[in-house]
This record gives C-alpha cells, structure tokens and sequence, in this order.
C-alpha cells in the first residue's frame, strides 16, 4: 500500500516534494580538517611511541604515567576519529509540503504517545501533547492518536476522555482560523500566534474567548483529577484498550496488549522496537540501518510572513566564493610584481638608455588598463548568487497586480511584421489572469502595415490564447510551437480533440501568416520619420462586454523632423504616459519586438519577487536572461552573451542586483518616476513641472487612482483616448523631467544602462532569474557586420556614461555600494579595452623586428609572473565556462571576438562617444537587423565567419593579423639561426603566435576561401596599404 501511495504522489506533481542541499564549502573545509588534523594526531602516536620505547630502554624515568597518558590520547584520537563521520557530508533539507497531492491521496499517520507515571508527567502536560497531535493539519480521517499509559492510571484514562470533548471544540478553531501553534497550553499563554489580519476579527474573538473558557474548565477538571489519591502508577493490572467508538476487535486488541503474548516470539528481538538496551531507540535505529533502511532529518523553520512558504530562495555557493577570492587574491599579487617589474624596468631604461623607452611605456600603459578592467571586473566575483522562485505559493488570481507589456518595434524592413507579431501573441498569451494583463506595441516607424498586422494578430490570438490555456500549452508564441514538436504533451498525443483542435489552429496560423508576410511586401512597409500620434485601442464591437482576452493596444507617438525623439527611451516613456490612462498597472513587462514569450509562467514568477514583502518595499525589476532560438553549436560571434548573463548578472545579483537589459524585465512603474505614489497633499505646480500639463496622467500618479477606460461611456472613452494622444506628442515633454529625472534616461543610447544605474543610486535593488525555462527567446545577430554595429553602438553608449559627469566611478560610490559601481565602471570602462589589444597587436611584432626586448628572459623570475597570469587569468576563464555548460570551444570564440570587438567596436564606439563629447557627432541609433538571410544563417551553423561587413572593420583586422603573423615567422628564424634569442624574446614570439592563431580565420577568409562571405580582394589590397603605413610608422614610434 505504501510503495503504491508513493507512486502516486510521484506522479501527481511535476515538482520535487523536498530538496536536499550540500554546502560544498563545509564540506571542503571538514575534510580539509580531518586531513591535517589526522596527521597531527598520528605524529603526536608516534613522538609518544618513541618516547616509549626510549624510556623502556633507558629507564630514566617511571613508565605507567607514560603508558596512562597514551591511552588517554588514543582514547580520545579514537573517539575523535569515529566523530569525524558526522562531519563527512553534512546536508540540509527544504521539503514543499503544498506540492503533496490532494487529502484523499495521503497515507494514514498513527501517532504514538507514552506516558508511565502521572506523579512525574502530569496528566494536564500529556493531554495538552494528545490534543496538539491530534490538530494536526492532516485529513482527520488518516489520523490516529495511541497514548500509552504504562501506570494503568484511571485519572490517565478520564483525562483522555475529557481531552476528547475538549478536542472536539479546539481541533476545529485551529482549522478554522488557521492557529499556528496547535497546543492549547502553548496558544493561550502566547500572544505571538494572532494573525493581524485577525485583531480586528470580531467573530474571532469571540471564538478566542469561549476556546480559552472552555479550556480552563478542561485544565481545571484534569488538574484536580490529577491530585486526587488514585493518580497512582498501578503495576499489577490487566490491559486497557479504549476507543472513542464501540469496535468488536478490542477484545483482541487487549489480547495483543497482554503480558503472554510476546512469549517465544521475536518481538523486541527482530520484530518492533529492540529490548537489548534501555536506550531502545538508539539500538533499534542500528538494526534498522542494518535492513539498508534509510531516515532523513528535517528541520522546519516558520516563516513569520502572510505564508508559511517562501516565495523564492536565494543561493550562495560558498566553494565557488572561496575560489574566487582566492583567485582574486593571488591574481592581485601577481599584477602587483607585474607592475614593480615594469616601473623598475622602465626606471632603469630611463637612465641606461640602452632602449627605445616608448615601446616599455606602452606596453606598460596596456598592463594597466588591463589591470584596472581587471580589477573593476572582479566585483562580479565578490558574491555570486542564484535564485529559485515558487510560482505555486502566490495568491490567487484576483489577489494578483495588473502588468503591462511594453513592446517596441522601430523597422519594419529590419524587424518583420510577422516576428513582432509573433511576439505580441505570446505575451497576450502568459498564463495570468486576462483581466490583469495588457499589451501595448510601440511603432516608431508609424507604418500602417503594423497596425493593419495588429488587427489581425488580434483576431488571431482569439483563438490561439484560448487553444493555450485548454491544453496547457507551453511554447506560446505560435510560429516557434508549429515549428517544433518538442511542446506536444504525451497524454495528448492519442487525444483526438487536440489532433483536431492543433490543425485548425494551425491551419488559421498559416492564413494569418500569410495575410502579414503579404502586407510586410506592400510598397507601403516603409518607416513614417513625420506623422501625428496614433493611439489605437484594440477592443471588441462593444468595450462594455467583460474582457475574455487580454487588452491589446497600439501605439505610434508623434515624430517630427524638427524634435529629437531619443530613440527607444523615447519609445518607452510614450508608453509610459499612454498606458497610464488606460490600464495604469503598477509593474511592466519590457521586450524587445524578436523577444517572445517561452515561458508561459514568467510573470507568475517574477511576481515572486515582486510580491515578496521582504523585497517589494526596494525592488524596481527582475531581469530575466536574454536568450536566443538561432543559436548554433558554434556560436562564433558569441551572440548568446554567455559570461554576460550567466556570470555577470549572478554577481551582480550578489550586491545590489543586475543592471536593466534591454528586455526581458519586469519593472515597477513607481521605480521611474523617482517618488513614492502620491499623496493628496503633493504640491501640484511642482508636479507639473516634473511630469508636464496632462491632468489626467497626473491623477493616475495617486495611490488611489484607478484607470478605467474601458469602463466609461463612449464620450468619454474617445476623450480619454484624445489625451493618451496629446501624451504621445512630440511637445509634451518640453520643460519637463522626462529622460531626465522621470522615466527611461535619454543621455545615452544605452538607455537601459543608463537608466539602471540612476535606479540603483536611488537605493532600489533589482533581482536576476534564471529559470530552468528559458522566459524569453529572441534573435541572435548571425553574422559579423550586425555583431560589429552593435557592438560600436554599445560601446558608445557605455563611453558616454564614463565620460560624463554619472560616470560610475563618481556618480557611484557615494549613492550605492562600491562594489556595485565597480561593476557599472567596468561595463562603462570596458570599451576602452582598445588601448591595450591596439598596443598588445603593435607593439610587440614592431619591437620583435626592430630587435627590441619587452619582456623578461625566460630565465628571469619575472617571467614567471608573466606566465602566471596568462595561464592562471585563461583557466578561470575555462572554469567559469564550464561552470555554465558551454563547451572548451565557447573560450577559443570569446576570445577571439574580444579581440575583434577590441580592434574595432570598442575603437570606433569610443571615437563616437568622445566626438559627440566635442560636439563634432550627434548621436545615432539603427536596429539591429532581423531579416533571416539563409546564406548568412547556413555559414553561421557551420561555425563559418561571414565576412561580408566594411571595410572599415576588416582591414585594421586584416592588417594585424597578417603583421603578426610575419613577425611569428621572423620570430621563430631567429629562434632557429639564433638560438641565444630564445631566451630574450620567447615571449614576444608566442604573442605573435597567439594574435596569429587567435586571428586564423581572418587568414583564412583573405587566403583559403571562395565563398560569397570571404574577405574580398580589394580589402585585402587596402589592408596591404595599412600594414605598410603601420611598419612605417611604428619604426619611428619604437625608434625612441
């Protein structure tokens, strides 16, 4: 019966019922213990063995007090070596009693008390315990309640039976009122157990009140039976066997409760509870284990919050802190000897003047900015965690908050209709309540094309979001679920009304996929830079009907030639303001427009976090991984951004929490206006000056305030709507805060950047969730010009912040947690990496032809702390990949695409970012292309570089690989004609050799290829030029 009720309970639930958690970093720490311990305690043997066997033989001195002094100490090594097996694996366990399956599923509990002698148990205290097992929360059916009384004690026996009436009175206000604490005696000499939601119960007190008369009469009754004279042990008496209702099979129970019963059986020697030993539980637990029986120890501890379970875990890993630091600490020691050496070098350069100085100068110049990105990076080291949300433990459905999800949307050339559409029929289709959920698609490009794919999405999702929730659907966007067979439950695989209901869906999926590609190839699919507001909320015939679906609305804010419009920033406040007039919901789901929905359940969890009453009072958003479908095996671009959000992210979560990313969020919308919801007594010029004329907006910043558009009359509601578009106008923000002080920040166009570091100065905190389920899918850019773009966007976007006045390393320190500032410098900062590969890429191959020597001998000790830090920097570069699942190849990529990033990117975007500073470049911004090009797709799957981009790219790249490269190869001559030169420039050799390896499909791609994403001919001939101007002018450069 038992294996059969664990099976179902196996079954029934998706979850585990308990976890069991090991603490790698005790672990680590006993056994390192044990180990030098062990040896202490064997040389101590030995010294008194010697000692010993010296004094037998010379007999100076009495032996015995020698001889008792080592039995002592092997007595107690002894005993501290058995005591060590506890010590061995230590583990701790969180079991999820709510995922049990339903009451009538649950095994039967009987529950065993022993009493022996009333004059030392007193009867009032043994009843109490009897009363609290039996309030236990277990179906009252599958409970049993057994007291022995080993006196035979009538006053036992009355006391049971007026426990029983008292029971039948308590058992049932535990239930009712939820009691914690399920001991009578416990509960009304303790206030701690009241609910706050119940003070001001007044049937509840009511309640308290006769509970707690009817028990004093209970304790009054037992206590004085309790001192009368027949509250005696009796041990000469026949067995007793009372059940509150009548059973024919007491008589037998009596008969198995008789002394003669257990004569010439193997009870208490191979049956039931052991008699051998008076610690009978500690000898029948040895024979128990005997058996290859198990036991597990678990320890509950209450949670004093609205639930008696925790919305969500925090995780530490100890070990992984304990290596970090450790690398931290070690690795800081060898940059310190690193910088020693070239100070001293340089110092004695300077007035020997045996070299040219600026070579050592700016190698020394690349150590340091490498040293200082080292250094600011490792404050994602510090504290890594992750966390686990419980989605099930929420509220109800009508307990939960309003979301609003915010899609932006700015090409229709480079983001088609049919992705965005895709992406906005996924998020209508999260699994939260419809009348809590709104979607809300930002077109900067003001196409007619989108609105028209809008309507019809609309009618699409009609029956796409019911056919999800009916058959538990869990990859919601529909052309990633048509694509895949992956989803398809088992249990539906034979069910003819889903075979059914799937082709229909699928076959209406393809006629509205059909109707949008057709749009999305009209002439009129154009980007709109000039044109009014349009604001379009997308309801039934009827906006009085209850809503079946979430609400869906469109929205395009006024562009003009003439008004800056900020980009996506820009897009997000439109958004803001709009949405706040129409459904107002206090928390937002931001996505990019190729970003769908996953996982159906994201919300929920986020809710976890959100709804947390520890967290909620400080928390602006949870980010959640940006991850991607088109990924390949070989992700040589390393699109997937894996030590972004799979390292980075997690220390940062560790401090204050990760930075905004774009997408993939869900945000608090009190978080970007900066202050708390108003009150009534806000001083209304000044708010007007904050958040611009809008009365009605202004309302919706009141706590009481409670948007209801759909609800209104006709009049009204087209009213209402003409203000969302006054709203989404260009002048509305003139002389106001927004992007400055309210909303997304417009400095930068890394605006999510940007932004969240203003939030984090603010004291909000922000959490980083990676569920087993990816949340969200997107589109990776598959080729090397759209990585390269991005990446010179980025970069100048984070050079913007550095060099301004919120530079993170000013602006932070004084406003969050250094270590937190530290992270947003090294992102801010980590552009400026160019210095130090442009010099590594030079200078070393300059100074290898030119006979110069840059680094020490291989015979010089500081060659060791050269070789130290390169290994050392690259294996926890491997460790950390391995950490997250990648393969060895991810560091070969990431390494490479640093330095192509570093080469050209980080260049170009830093050169950006310091122009605008000088007013000579304004800033600009293009999307990210999302047209699939098959061509491009089919190179990138095969792990193949595609190097259609400009030239203003390939030939730096070119250009370096090819010099270092020759200068391998002029290197590795002068090993072979001149081995005395192994010695001095070994290192240099192998940098040439690393850049060239590093660089060998560039090589490949100028030498070896014929394909149409090959370096074209007249790019190499223009990277001829370069190498050329490059020799030229570094003679001269490593000349002095």
């Amino acid at each position: 019966m038992i294996s059969t009720m664990t099976l179902q309970i196996m079954n029934s639930t998706s979850h585990p019922l308990h976890l069991c958690h090991l603490k790698k970093s005790t672990l680590i720490i006993n056994r390192l213990y044990i180990l030098f311990h062990s040896i202490a305690i064997l040389i101590l043997i030995f010294f008194r063995i010697s000692s010993i066997l010296t004094l037998f033989h010379s007999k100076n001195q009495p032996l015995i007090p020698h001889l008792l002094i080592f039995i002592s100490e092997l007595t107690l090594s002894f005993l501290w070596f058995l005591n060590q097996s506890f010590y061995w694996r230590p583990v701790t366990r969180t079991v999820f009693p709510e995922r049990l399956p339903e009451d009538d599923q649950l095994p039967p509990i009987d529950i065993f008390i022993c009493t022996a002698d009333p004059r030392a148990e007193p009867p009032l205290g043994v009843m109490n315990t009897v009363i609290s097992a039996m309030a236990l929360n277990y179906p009252a059916e599958k409970l049993s309640v057994y007291l022995s009384d080993d006196g035979g004690c009538p006053v036992t026996l009355e006391a049971m039976r007026e426990a029983l009436k008292f029971a039948k009175m308590w058992v049932p206000f535990c239930k009712k009122y939820g009691v914690k604490t399920i001991c009578p005696e416990a509960y009304f000499t303790s206030e701690e157990d009241v609910d706050e939601a119940m003070v001001d119960s007044h049937e509840f007190g009511a309640d308290k009140h006769r509970i707690k008369e009817e028990y004093k009469l209970f304790a009054q009754k037992v206590t004085r039976m309790s001192e009368s004279e027949s509250c005696i042990p009796n041990k000469d008496h026949s067995a007793i066997v009372e059940k509150d209702l009548f059973d024919e099979s007491l008589q037998e129970a009596k008969h198995l409760a008789s002394c003669a019963y257990e004569d010439d059986t193997k009870w208490g020697n191979e049956v039931g509870f052991r008699y051998f030993s008076v610690t009978e539980d500690f000898y029948t637990s040895i024979h128990t284990h005997c058996k290859h029986w198990i036991s597990i120890i678990t320890m509950t501890l209450q949670i004093m919050n609205s639930s008696s379970h925790p919305l969500h875990l925090c995780h530490l890993k100890k070990s992984t802190l304990i290596i970090n630091r450790l690398y931290i600490l070690f690795h800081s020691i060898a940059i310190l000897i690193l910088i020693f050496f070239r100070i001293s070098s340089i110092l004695t350069l300077f007035h020997s003047k045996n070299q040219p100085l600026i070579p050592h100068l700016l190698i020394f110049i690349s150590e340091l900015t490498l040293s200082f990105l080292w250094f600011l990076n490792q404050s994602y080291y510090w504290r890594p965690v992750t966390r686990t949300a419980f989605p099930e433990r929420l509220p109800e459905d009508d307990q939960l908050p309003p979301i609003d999800v915010f899609i932006c949307t700015a090409d229709p050339r480079a983001e088609p209709p049919l992705g965005v559409m895709n992406t906005v029929i996924s998020a209508m289709a999260l699994n939260y309540p419809v009348e809590k959920l709104s979607v809300y698609l930002s077109d900067d490009a003001g196409c007619p094309v989108t609105l028209e794919a809008m309507r019809e999405a609309l009618k699409f999702a009609k029956l796409w979001v019911p056919f999800c929730k009916k058959y538990g659907v869990k990859t919601i966007c529909p052309e990633a679920y048509f694509t895949s067979e992956e989803d398809v439950d088992e249990a539906m695989v034979d069910s003819h009304e889903f075979g059914a209901d799937k082709h229909r869906m699928k076959e209406e999926y393809k006629l509205f996929a059909q109707k949008v590609t057709r749009m999305s190839e009209s002439e009129s699919c154009i980007p709109n830079k000039d044109h009014s507001a349009i604001v379009e909320v997308m309801v039934d015939e009827s906006i009085h009907d209850q809503r079946k679906m979430p609400l869906l609305v469109y929205v395009s804010r006024e562009k003009r030639p003439s008004h800056p419009h900020h980009f996506k920033a820009g897009a997000l406040n439109a958004l803001l303001r709009v949405s706040s007039l129409i459904s107002n919901a206090p928390y937002l789901l931001g996505l990019d427009c190729d970003m769908y929905c996953n996982n159906k359940n994201s919300a929920r969890e986020a809710m976890c976090f959100h709804l947390d009453p520890n967290l909620s009072s400080s928390l602006a958003f949870v980010q959640f991984p940006q991850t991607f479908h088109n990924i390949s095996k070989h992700d040589i671009y390393e699109s997937q951004l894996r030590c972004t959000f799979k390292t980075l992210w997690l220390g940062m979560d560790g401090i204050k929490g990760p930075c905004l990313s774009g997408t993939g969020y869900y945000l608090k919308r009190e978080a970007l206006y900066e202050l708390p919801l108003m009150q009534e007594d806000i001083n209304l010029k000044e708010v007007k000056q904050r958040f611009g004329s809008s009365n009605e907006f202004i309302r919706s910043l009141y706590k009481k305030y409670n948007a209801k558009v759909l609800d209104c009359e006709k009049d009204l509601f087209d009213e209402s709507l003409q203000e969302t578009k006054h709203l989404a106008s260009c002048e509305y923000e003139n002389d106001t805060k927004w992007g400055n002080e309210v909303g997304f920040r417009y400095f930068s166009v890394t605006e999510d950047f940007y932004t969240s570091i203003h939030m984090h100065c603010k004291h909000w905190i922000s959490v980083n969730h990676m569920p087993s389920r990816p949340a969200f899918l997107g589109s990776c850019t598959t080729n090397l010009n759209d990585v390269l773009i991005q990446g010179t966007r980025w970069s100048a976007g984070l050079m913007e912040v550095a060099l301004s006045r919120f530079s993170p390393l000013i602006y932070g320190p004084s406003r969050m947690p250094i270590l937190q500032s530290f992270c947003y410098a090294w992102l801010a900062f980590l552009p400026t990496a160019f210095i130090s590969l442009w010099i590594l890429a030079t200078i070393p191959f300059l100074s290898l032809l030119s006979h110069i020597t840059i680094y020490p001998k291989v015979t010089n000790p500081f060659f060791l702390v050269f070789l130290y830090v390169f290994v050392l920097s690259n294996l926890q570069h491997m460790r950390e990949i391995h950490s997250t699942g990648a393969s060895i190849q991810t560091w070969k990529y990431e390494q490479r695409v640093w330095m192509i990033k570093g080469i050209t990117s980080h260049l170009y975007g830093s050169a950006h970012a310091i122009m605008e500073k000088l007013g000579m470049k304004e800033a600009n911004f293009l999307p990210t292309n999302k047209v699939v090009n098959e061509d491009e797709v089919k190179l990138h799957q095969m792990g193949i570089y595609n190097f259609q981009t400009s030239s203003i790219f390939l030939v730096p790249l070119c250009s370096l690989v090819t010099l270092n490269l020759l200068a391998f190869i002029v290197g590795i001559i002068q090993i072979v004609f001149r081995r005395e030169y192994v010695d001095a420039i070994f290192i240099q050799t192998f940098l040439t050799f690393y850049i060239a390896l590093m660089g060998y499909p560039v090589l490949e791609g100028m030498m070896l290829r014929k394909d149409k994403g090959r370096i074209a001919t007249n790019v190499s001939c223009y990277s001829l030029i370069f190498s050329v101007f490059i020799l030229s002018f570094g003679k001269l450069l490593v000349a002095y």
